[in-house]
């Protein structure tokens, strides 16, 4: 292949690189931390592939060979382990099942999420970006810009319809801008139907922005594809229906989303708690319903605040009010968030367990309403890494704390602690309720490695359980009559039963007070309501742990289900990292995995369309840096894809006059951008003097050739029309080599030609 053919033939890759290259970045916003840098390129690379071929059968054969490889990428062996059964299932299908439990997964699954922890929807977040890129590069390939440009805007922002707003300006800012070199860089020359695209380009785009803008379509959420979900629609009500207790063998969401709850709240995002489980009975965690009794309700409402596990300050403190209705939950529980510590249940016959938990004696009917008033402190890492391990006697067994029946081990801190724990295991290896968890216990040191508090350890094993070496699996495979144990030591699969369990599990151990908390993630807020809807989509359980001065707070493991409100958890994005570092000791695999995601912080780019707050605390003055340069670039490529829309433009015509004239007004444009005076009634010869002097370049030749084309006989100016537009691509050459690379880049982005320059 001879040069000129190779420049030609990776023109369209080139062309087609800036928009493939955003809709990755849009799609990968759905991710933290970011997956593997070498996986993300093979797929961008598999999309260009097919403008790189030539002539158009070659190019759908090239497609094909792209497709085959981005699948393998995207859907690697292991990934597909256990969705084949001992081989025998044929690997088309299990692609299929794979890709299609990844996409169930975006309904159920908050964004954004650990691509580590959630494989299969990684998987689709790459066939996604290879699908719009393909189509990108191919439309470009056969140099079809209005639909490559509709390509662009579905696969940039079917992503956009998930991720965060805060960067809505600069997304639309570059999109617009890409689109725009699109139609600039792929008119049709002469061809009057590249003024038409132009046209309808703006068209689309304007009328997107528009749409999207109506109040009707934003309070809707017409366009919201979370409502495409048909499994969501319902021909008549259905109940749902929980046995809290663990269970470890697998579970299965019904068919169809069912509404559970509808909660009148603030729109801090907090998890809606049925009831705790705290008891472990050797296989899994139960809820042990301790009656309490609560005082005489005053004006309806009973209030529990004398609790002796809520510290002193719960009493005096703000309390998050809630309006629960219930719609499909079938349950004898009354939900609240966080740590509820009064109710108010006009006409439902209240009881009450220890820690806030309260039901009635039969299932609660729909319609049914209450009030909740709940105890949610804002806390910060360096204040929990301060809670010393002084643990009240409700928590205790005398100066114990109970991990099974009839084992206590020592609190956390106590001297000498892991040779009497050793030694309670080594009495207690007959009992079948403890003798597998040595394991587990010898893993959770491990873990926490030196931890100077109970908060670090507490961190660290959250943070490992989301480190990416466990794998989330509503179908696990089922071991012996220890789940937690093959969880933790052989299988690494599981759902929130079997994280919020072996967290739990790991803590009692190490002497901290833990236990299960169940009910369900925040749902989905309607800020116009200022409702929370929860489904039956929405079942979690999680982990509470108690500290001294704060009581119990939330904790959760899993990864990518929920997100938690406050800065001490790492299933928060709005994770203190750097002080959850601070307050960490040495050593330890949670620590490794900590610092893992604060490096992974470090490396983002400016690109990086997601906020650092997310993922490792505030940094007010490097997200403001962030969106400035992105604004500056956005606007950058603008002003470029706009010059050049307006130049291709004006040679949408077959007349070799307008030609000629349109070749004339490009190089009075080069020269102002330039910042020479150029009058707009000047003609070509009155420039050859200016240029030669101002820029040392020869425009004589061109200067016939626009001559020929504006004013000659037609056979004349026809020639003279192709040749003045040859002559000026040397004029631009001659000038390129001429002026240094400042004073390129400074004509490049001046307004002048545009107008709007001094």
């Amino acid at each position: 292949m001879s040069r000129l053919s190779a420049a030609f033939a990776l023109r369209p890759a080139a062309l087609a690189l800036p928009p493939v290259a955003l809709i990755a970045a849009l799609w990968l916003e759905l991710e933290e931390p970011r997956a593997s840098g070498a996986r993300i390129l093979a797929v961008v690379l598999c999309a260009l592939a097919p403008a790189l071929a030539r002539p158009g059968w070659l190019r759908l054969a090239v497609l094909i060979a792209a497709l085959l490889v981005a699948v393998n990428v995207a859907f690697p062996a292991r990934a597909l382990e256990t969705r084949s059964t001992a081989g025998e299932e044929e690997l088309l299908g299990g692609l299929i099942e794979s890709a299609w439990d990844g996409i169930l997964a975006f309904y159920d699954v908050s964004v954004p999420f650990s691509p580590h922890g959630q494989p299969l929807m990684h998987g689709v977040v790459l066939l996604s970006i290879f699908g719009f890129g393909s189509a990108v590069a191919m439309l470009v390939a056969a140099r079809r810009p209005l639909l490559a440009g509709l390509a662009l805007v579905a696969g940039a922002g079917w992503p956009a319809t998930l991720g965060s707003a805060g960067s809505d300006l600069w997304r639309g800012t570059l999109l617009l801008a890409v689109f725009l070199l699109l139609l600039a860089s792929l008119g049709r020359g002469t061809r009057r139907a590249g003024a038409h695209e132009l046209v309808a380009g703006t068209v689309v785009l304007s009328c997107a922005a528009a749409i999207s803008a109506a109040p009707a379509v934003a309070k809707e959420a017409l366009l919201d594809w979370k409502h495409w979900d048909f499994s969501s629609r319902r021909e008549s009500a259905v109940s749902v229906s929980y046995v809290w207790d663990a269970n470890y063998r697998g579970i299965a969401f019904p068919e169809r989303k069912t509404v559970v709850l509808r909660i009148k709240a603030p729109p801090r995002s907090l998890y809606w708690r049925a009831t705790t489980l705290d008891s472990f009975n050797g296989y899994g965690w139960v809820e042990s319903r301790i009656p309490v009794t609560a005082p005489l309700p005053k004006d309806g409402r009973y209030d529990l605040s004398e609790d002796p596990l809520l510290p002193a300050a719960a009493r005096g403190a703000p309390r998050v009010e809630q309006e629960v209705t219930v719609v499909g939950l079938r349950d004898q529980h009354l939900v609240g968030a966080s740590v509820p510590v009064a109710y108010e249940a006009p006409g439902i016959s209240t009881a009450f367990s220890e820690g806030g938990v309260a039901y009635t004696f039969g299932r609660l009917s729909r319609g049914a309403s209450y009030r909740v008033w709940s105890y949610a402190p804002t806390v910060t890492p360096r204040a929990l890494a301060r809670s010393r391990p002084d643990y009240p006697p409700a928590l205790l067994q005398g100066e114990s704390l109970g991990v099974v029946p009839e084992l206590e081990l020592p609190i956390f801190g106590t001297r000498a602690r892991h040779r009497a724990v050793l030694q309670k295991l080594e009495r207690f290896s007959y009992d079948e309720r403890v003798a597998p968890y040595a394991g587990v216990y010898a893993k959770a040191r491990e873990v926490v490695g030196q931890a100077s508090s109970p908060y670090a350890a507490v961190v660290a094993l959250e943070s490992w359980f989301q480190s990416g070496e466990f794998t989330y699996d509503e179908r696990p495979p089922v071991g012996s009559n220890a789940p937690l144990a093959d969880f933790v030591l052989r299988t690494r699969r599981g759902y929130c039963q079997h994280f919020a369990g072996a967290m739990a599990l790991m803590l009692r151990y190490l002497g901290i007070p833990a236990r299960v908390a169940a009910g369900f993630t925040s749902g989905s807020y309607d800020a116009d309501d200022g409702e929370w809807t929860v489904t039956d989509r929405n079942a979690h359980t999680w982990v509470e742990v108690w500290f001294r001065g704060f009581g119990w707070l939330p904790f959760d493991p899993t990864p990518a289900r929920g997100n938690l409100s406050g800065s001490y958890t790492a299933a928060s994005r709005t994770f203190d990292l750097r002080g959850a570092l601070a307050a960490l000791g040495r050593g330890g695999a949670g620590t490794d995995a900590l610092r893992g995601r604060l490096d992974a912080l470090q490396r983002d780019t400016p690109l990086d369309l997601r906020s650092v707050a997310r993922g490792g605390g505030s940094r007010p003055a490097g997200d403001l840096t962030r969106l400035l340069l992105a604004l500056i670039l956005g606007l950058a490529a603008l002003v470029v894809g706009a010059k050049a829309a307006l130049r291709r433009s004006r040679y949408l015509t077959r007349d070799p006059r307008r030609i000629a004239r349109a070749a004339h007004r490009e190089l009075c444009d080069l020269l102002r951008d330039q910042g020479l005076e150029v009058s707009s009634q000047a003609t070509t010869a009155e420039l050859v003097p200016l240029v030669e002097t101002q820029l040392g370049v020869s425009i004589e030749h061109f200067a016939r050739a626009v001559g020929a084309g504006r004013f000659g006989s037609p056979p004349a100016a026809a020639a003279g029309a192709a040749q003045s537009r040859r002559e000026l691509a040397r004029v631009r050459r001659q000038l390129r080599s001429r002026l240094g690379r400042t004073r390129r880049l400074r004509g490049a982005l001046s307004l002048r030609s545009l107008g709007l320059g001094a």
